[in-house]
């Protein structure tokens, strides 16, 4: 649940009270966002608040900027489910290669930040990922 507030978010008693009486004692609606991802898009709902949602623990209460309004969104974290996971699908295979490469870039680093201190060179790192084709 989200609502928009004109002027100091502190106002607001977020721990003693339920937020929609809060909201009806302001004049104020409450609004309900339910189900959307931690990269979603929420409609009336700024990327910052998405973020800060996600950083709230379940029952947990938060309030963001919102520049569009020129106004503050105080929200309280009411469910939090965890989505299904499935190995097999796109968004996990995307993920294991995501990681793979950077744990292949990551060992090259090192590579040759070892070869540079042992040998006393430099090595020209750009050349060297277009070679080994890492940063692709």
């Amino acid at each position: 649940m989200f609502l928009r507030r004109r002027g100091r978010p502190s106002q607001f008693d977020t721990f003693g009270g339920k937020l929609a009486e809060e909201a009806a004692q302001a004049g104020l609606s409450v609004e309900t966002a339910a189900g959307f991802k931690r990269d979603a898009s929420v409609p009336g709902l700024p990327a910052a608040g998405v973020a800060a949602a996600f950083r709230a623990a379940k029952d947990g209460v938060g309030q963001v900027p919102d520049p569009a309004a020129n106004a503050w969104i105080v929200f309280r974290v009411t469910d939090v489910t965890m989505p299904p996971l499935d190995l097999a699908s796109d968004e996990m295979k995307k993920l294991s290669e995501n990681i793979k490469r950077a744990i292949t870039d990551e060992q090259l680093a090192q590579y040759i930040t070892k070869l540079e201190s042992d040998i006393g060179t430099n090595v020209n790192q750009t050349a060297f990922a277009q070679v080994t084709g890492a940063n692709n």
